[in-house]
Protein backbone atom coordinates (compact mmCIF):
# COMPACT_ATOMS: atom_id res chain seq x y z
CA UNK A 1 0.00 0.00 0.00
CA UNK A 2 2.93 2.20 0.43
CA UNK A 3 3.80 2.13 -2.72
CA UNK A 4 0.49 3.26 -4.32
CA UNK A 5 0.27 6.01 -1.60
CA UNK A 6 3.62 7.50 -2.86
CA UNK A 7 2.07 6.79 -6.62
CA UNK A 8 -1.39 9.11 -5.56
CA UNK A 9 0.97 11.66 -3.83
CA UNK A 10 2.79 11.51 -7.71
CA UNK A 11 -0.19 11.97 -9.27
CA UNK A 12 -1.63 14.34 -6.98
CA UNK A 13 1.59 16.59 -8.05
CA UNK A 14 1.72 16.36 -11.30
CA UNK A 15 -2.15 16.68 -12.26
CA UNK A 16 -1.92 20.21 -9.84
CA UNK A 17 0.74 21.58 -11.79
CA UNK A 18 -1.35 19.94 -15.57
CA UNK A 19 -4.47 20.31 -14.67
CA UNK A 20 -5.89 20.14 -18.32
CA UNK A 21 -3.74 16.20 -19.06
CA UNK A 22 -5.45 13.59 -19.51
CA UNK A 23 -4.46 9.87 -20.70
CA UNK A 24 -4.52 5.97 -19.91
CA UNK A 25 -3.22 3.97 -17.44
CA UNK A 26 -0.26 2.83 -19.62
CA UNK A 27 0.31 6.25 -20.75
CA UNK A 28 0.32 7.82 -17.41
CA UNK A 29 2.52 5.13 -15.27
CA UNK A 30 4.97 5.61 -18.70
CA UNK A 31 4.80 9.40 -19.45
CA UNK A 32 3.97 11.28 -15.93
CA UNK A 33 5.55 8.76 -13.61
CA UNK A 34 8.31 7.53 -15.67
CA UNK A 35 7.89 4.11 -15.93
CA UNK A 36 5.69 2.66 -12.64
CA UNK A 37 3.91 -0.57 -13.33
CA UNK A 38 0.27 -0.31 -14.71
CA UNK A 39 -1.13 -2.29 -12.30
CA UNK A 40 0.26 -0.10 -9.33
CA UNK A 41 -1.36 3.20 -11.31
CA UNK A 42 -4.37 1.90 -11.55
CA UNK A 43 -4.33 1.03 -8.16
CA UNK A 44 -3.95 4.87 -7.21
CA UNK A 45 -5.82 6.52 -10.08
CA UNK A 46 -9.26 4.39 -8.86
CA UNK A 47 -9.11 5.57 -4.82
CA UNK A 48 -7.92 9.34 -6.55
CA UNK A 49 -12.00 8.55 -8.21
CA UNK A 50 -12.96 7.28 -5.00
CA UNK A 51 -12.04 10.21 -3.21
CA UNK A 52 -13.33 12.85 -6.41
CA UNK A 53 -9.69 13.82 -7.78
CA UNK A 54 -9.50 12.73 -10.88
CA UNK A 55 -12.63 10.91 -13.61
CA UNK A 56 -12.28 8.20 -15.80
CA UNK A 57 -13.90 8.83 -18.93
CA UNK A 58 -14.54 6.15 -21.84
CA UNK A 59 -14.76 2.25 -21.30
CA UNK A 60 -12.80 -1.12 -21.85
CA UNK A 61 -9.56 -0.21 -23.56
CA UNK A 62 -10.59 3.32 -24.37
CA UNK A 63 -10.65 4.47 -20.31
CA UNK A 64 -8.84 8.13 -19.73
CA UNK A 65 -7.87 9.87 -16.44
CA UNK A 66 -8.06 13.37 -15.89
CA UNK A 67 -8.10 15.84 -12.98
CA UNK A 68 -11.68 16.47 -11.57
CA UNK A 69 -11.28 18.81 -8.36
CA UNK A 70 -8.14 20.79 -9.78
CA UNK A 71 -8.91 23.55 -6.69
CA UNK A 72 -8.57 20.70 -4.34
CA UNK A 73 -5.64 18.68 -5.95
CA UNK A 74 -3.75 22.14 -5.76
CA UNK A 75 -4.76 22.13 -2.17
CA UNK A 76 -3.11 19.01 -1.67
CA UNK A 77 -0.07 19.37 -3.77
CA UNK A 78 0.58 22.35 -1.57
CA UNK A 79 -0.09 20.58 1.83
CA UNK A 80 2.47 17.75 0.79
CA UNK A 81 5.27 20.61 -0.26
CA UNK A 82 4.63 22.44 3.08
CA UNK A 83 4.60 18.55 5.01
CA UNK A 84 8.10 17.52 2.99
CA UNK A 85 9.57 21.31 3.89
CA UNK A 86 9.05 20.72 7.71
CA UNK A 87 10.14 16.75 7.16
CA UNK A 88 13.16 18.34 5.47
CA UNK A 89 13.60 20.99 8.53
CA UNK A 90 13.51 18.65 11.14
CA UNK A 91 16.08 15.84 9.57
CA UNK A 92 18.65 19.05 9.56
CA UNK A 93 17.83 20.11 13.26
CA UNK A 94 16.86 23.47 11.99
CA UNK A 95 13.91 22.30 14.18
CA UNK A 96 16.08 22.20 17.44
CA UNK A 97 17.47 25.45 16.70
CA UNK A 98 14.16 27.31 16.35
CA UNK A 99 12.87 25.75 19.35
CA UNK A 100 16.11 26.58 21.43
CA UNK A 101 15.56 30.32 20.54
CA UNK A 102 11.87 30.53 21.60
Amino acid sequence: MKMIGNIKNRLIRFLANHPHSADSVSGIGKFWLGGEDPQLVSAALVALAEQGLVECRGNGANVIFLAHDSDRLRELAHQQDTAGTRRAEILDGQDVKRRKTI
